[in-house]
Parts: C-alpha cells; sequence; structure tokens
C-alpha cells in the first residue's frame, strides 16, 4: 500500500496532505470531504462525508487499492447510501449496513454517492501481523471474522447489519477521523471496531449479495423509492414487472440482490416502522396510522404490527409515552 509520502504529488489534485498525522483530505463541493488515513503500510481508513458533492475516485488516484495478496475490505454506512460499481456492475449499501469483501490481489472497485456517511476500513492481512504494534487487537478481529486462512477461490461480498454497539464505536471513529486525530488513535479505533464486526457476523444473519447490471439497478431503485417514499400506496410486484416487461420472479430477484429483502418483508418492514414513528410521535389514532400506512383494515395491520413488535399498537403507544415521562424525569433530576 502506498505511503503518506508518497501521496505529496496528490496535493496537486486538490488534497490536503498532513504528513504528521498520516491523513489526506479531499474537500467537496457543497461542504462534503474525504478523509483517509495511512496509520500503517497494511491499513488504509478512510471516512466519507458526502452531501451534494462529486467524489473523486480515488482508486483513480492510486488510493483504496491493496497491494498483491489477501486484502479485506469493510464498508460502513451510517447514513444516505452508497454505490460500488466493479467492471461496469452495481452494488449498493444503506444506513446501519456493513459490506465486506475478501479476497486475492487487486479489487478495483469505485464508490458512488450524493449523501452519505460511512468509513471504510482497507487491510492487507498478510501484512497486519508483521508491522502492527497493536497486533493483539487487530489479530483478535481478524480472528473473530473466521477468514479463511489460506486459499480464497473467490472474492465475496456479505452484507450485516450493526449492532447497537458498532454503531456508536462507528460514530466514534468517524468523529476522530473528520476532526484530525493522529493516526495511531484512529487505528486503534479502527481495531476495536473491527473486532466488533467479527462478533456481529457471528451473532447476525448475513447475506451474500451480487453486482447488477445498470439497468437492473434501476428497475431495484425504482421498487425501492415506491415502497420506502410511498410506503402508503398499493404496490405489488407484478406493478414493476408489467412496467418494466420482466417476469414477476426477475424483479423480485433484482431487489433482492441490490438491497437483501425479499419485496414483501420489506414493504412490510418500511410499513411497521412509520407506524411505529406515528405512534409515538403524533396523537393520530391507530385507524387513521393504519390507512396512512397502507392498510385497509384495521384487524390486519394490528396483527402484523403485533408480530413485529410483540405488542399491539396501543401497547406499543403507551410503553412510548411512559418512557418518554422517566426520560424527562431523569433528565430533569440531573
Amino acid at each position: 500500500m502506498m505511503k503518506i509520502e508518497d501521496f505529496r504529488l496528490l496535493a496537486e489534485q486538490g488534497a490536503q496532505i498532513n504528513e504528521e498525522h498520516k491523513r489526506i483530505e479531499f474537500s467537496l463541493p457543497n461542504g462534503g470531504r474525504v478523509v483517509g488515513y495511512f496509520p500503517l503500510e497494511s491499513v488504509q481508513v478512510y471516512a466519507y462525508d458526502i452531501h451534494g458533492g462529486v467524489l473523486p475516485d480515488l482508486t483513480q488516484l492510486g488510493l483504496r487499492q491493496p497491494e498483491k495478496g489477501r486484502f479485506l475490505r469493510a464498508n460502513l454506512c451510517r447514513g444516505g447510501s452508497c454505490k460500488f460499481v466493479k467492471s461496469g456492475r452495481n452494488a449498493m449499501l444503506m444506513k446501519n449496513e456493513v459490506c465486506m469483501d475478501y479476497g486475492y490481489d487487486n479489487i478495483t472497485m469505485a464508490l458512488k454517492a450524493r449523501q452519505y456517511l460511512g468509513v471504510e476500513i482497507i487491510m492487507q492481512i498478510d501484512e497486519v501481523v508483521h508491522d502492527s504494534p497493536i497486533y493483539l487487537l487487530l489479530s483478535k478481529a481478524l480472528k473473530a471474522m473466521n477468514l479463511p486462512e489460506t486459499d480464497v477461490k473467490e472474492n465475496f461480498m456479505f452484507y450485516f447489519t450493526m449492532s447497537n454497539a458498532t454503531r456508536h464505536q462507528l460514530d466514534e471513529l468517524t468523529e476522530y477521523c473528520l476532526s484530525d486525530s493522529d493516526a495511531a488513535i484512529v487505528l486503534i479505533k479502527t481495531a476495536e471496531i473491527g473486532y466488533n464486526l467479527g462478533v456481529d457476523m457471528q451473532n447476525g444473519q448475513s447475506s451474500r449479495r451480487g453486482f447488477v447490471t445498470k439497468s437492473q439497478l434501476s428497475v431495484a431503485e425504482d421498487i425501492h423509492y415506491c415502497l420506502t417514499e410511498r410506503y402508503g400506496e398499493k404496490w405489488v410486484a407484478g406493478q414493476f414487472a408489467e412496467k418494466y416487461g420482466f417476469s414477476v420472479t426477475t424483479v423480485k430477484n433484482y431487489f433482492k440482490i441490490v438491497y437483501g429483502y425479499d419485496f414483501k418483508e420489506y414493504q412490510i418492514k418500511v410499513r411497521m416502522e412509520k407506524a411505529a414513528e406515528l405512534l409515538r410521535d403524533t396523537t393520530s389514532s391507530v385507524g387513521e396510522i393504519s390507512s396512512m400506512v397502507g392498510y385497509s383494515t384495521h384487524a390486519k395491520f394490528g396483527a402484523i404490527f403485533k408480530r413485529t413488535y410483540g405488542v399491539t399498537p396501543l401497547e406499543y403507544r403507551r410503553a412510548s409515552k411512559i418512557e418518554r415521562i422517566q426520560q424527562k424525569e431523569t433528565e430533569d433530576v440531573i
């Protein structure tokens, strides 16, 4: 991997270099930025804070590329979403998701986003054990991920949802990266979050997702927009199959490959999350909320809500009110 002293030429591309902190920063239009840390020759850490700017292709600048040998790359999304582009094919990463790919040799994978807050960690596995001053933390992190010791027959990408503990650590790591911290602190936080990712992989459900063509991604994004932003309307997979001239099975497959959810599963997820928000934050009746989130009958909405949250909508609302009162009383005491 490149060393920080090799990046002086990148200043001509608008990069700001801090050799003491082993840090490089690209400022983006609209105030966004990309920050890279290079605490070891075997480790790269990038923090992305993108809101409408044009993201430079870091791979074209010689960044984000491991040397020959085994590499591990983890992308952690804390807000918005991003798209990976590899050989003209696309994959998506959504809020609170982690995408990990592991393999041999260089994998040139461009990252594109309009609104995105996240961190990317790239480790050259075979070199970490030789040059790391915090070898124990890093080796524990790698061991927790249960990676193959030797041959990797093909590159893979796994997706899973971050635990609350990992989200908290990611917030800390992002803050350190964006506040011009020393590379040693970033390395320690990276090792800590790496260990947590290994635990998340073992405890959670991971899914293997792949790359799709631009046209396939367009279908999946259209479905995602309708289910997410127009959740109160009636949507069935057949509508999209007819719109794009594919079979129902095909459009469902496109959506699952890109977002990791079955069509109906994701529709219910979005509706229930919105219903819970409305129950907490509004005085609308359960019947009104049922209609808002796309259910024609109160009974069907109530049954699905209880299956999702383990309580009825009214019980959820009461519990939310009690929790809010208790929180306020605690704050008043403090």
